[in-house]
C-alpha cells in the first residue's frame, strides 16, 4: 500500500457517479474510471465500506457490492482486517494488424526500424576498433557525441553545452531517470497516444497520474 484516499475525497472525485442502476454497479464504474485515468493511483487504500457508505448516503451493502464487483474485474483486492487497495491496471498486448503495403503503422509507438538502418550500422562498425579500446564505464557519455547533441540543440535555438548533456544506455534508462528525478507521487504526466508502454510503467512506479 502506497497511499490512502479518504471517504470524503473519494466522494468528491466520483462527482455525479450515479448515472444508472443498479447503484452498486454505477459506483463500481465510477471507481474504475478514476483508476483508469490515474486519479486514483495503483496500490491506494480505499475507504472502509461503512465510511464510504456514510459519505455517499448509501447502505453499506451497496458499497460492499460495488467493492465485490471491483474485485471481480481485477481493479482492487481486499484482505480481511486490512481493507481494499487498488491494483495496477493490466497491460494489454497492442497486437499487430497487417495493413496495406507502404502504410504507416500507428498501432504502437515502436514500429519496425527504418530500412536504411542496417547500412548505418555497417558504417558505424568500421569505427569499432577505436570504440572498444577504452573503458565501457562512461558515466556521462562520449564527449564527441555530447558535443554533437549540444550543437544540434543550439542550432535549433536552445543554447546547450556538452556538459549539460547526459548519454544513457537507452530510452528506458533515460525515462526511468527522469521519472525518479522529476516526478513526485500524485504529479500528472501527459503522454501521447500511442505511446511507449515502458514509459507509462516508469511513471506509474514513480506515483504519477497518467493523462493521455
Amino acid at each position: 500500500m502506497d497511499a490512502k484516499i479518504s471517504a470524503r475525497s473519494l466522494s468528491s472525485a466520483l462527482g455525479g457517479w450515479r448515472s444508472r442502476e443498479p447503484a452498486y454497479e454505477a459506483l463500481a464504474d465510477g471507481v474504475r474510471l478514476l483508476c483508469m485515468d490515474n486519479r486514483i493511483a495503483p496500490r491506494t487504500a480505499l475507504p472502509a465500506e461503512r465510511e464510504l457508505a456514510h459519505a455517499l448516503g448509501l447502505s453499506r451493502s451497496t458499497v460492499a457490492a460495488a467493492y465485490r464487483s471491483l474485485r471481480e474485474s481485477g481493479h482492487i483486492t481486499s484482505v480481511r482486517g486490512s481493507g481494499s487497495i487498488t491494483l495496477p491496471l493490466r497491460r494489454h498486448d497492442p497486437g499487430h494488424t497487417r495493413g496495406d503495403e507502404g502504410a504507416i503503422d500507428l498501432q504502437q509507438a515502436s514500429p519496425p526500424a527504418w530500412p536504411g538502418l542496417s547500412g548505418v550500422i555497417a558504417e558505424a562498425a568500421a569505427d569499432a576498433a577505436s570504440l572498444v579500446g577504452r573503458s565501457g564505464y562512461d558515466m556521462v557519455g562520449d564527449e564527441r557525441l555530447r558535443a554533437g547533441i549540444a550543437a544540434r540543440y543550439s542550432e535549433r535555438g536552445l543554447p546547450t553545452d556538452p556538459e549539460q548533456v547526459l548519454i544513457t544506455n537507452g530510452a528506458q534508462s533515460a525515462i526511468h531517470l527522469l521519472a525518479r528525478t522529476l516526478v513526485t507521487r500524485g504529479d500528472r504526466v501527459l503522454l501521447e497516444t500511442p505511446t511507449y508502454p515502458h514509459a507509462a510503467d516508469a511513471f506509474r512506479r514513480a506515483g504519477a497520474r497518467l493523462v493521455g
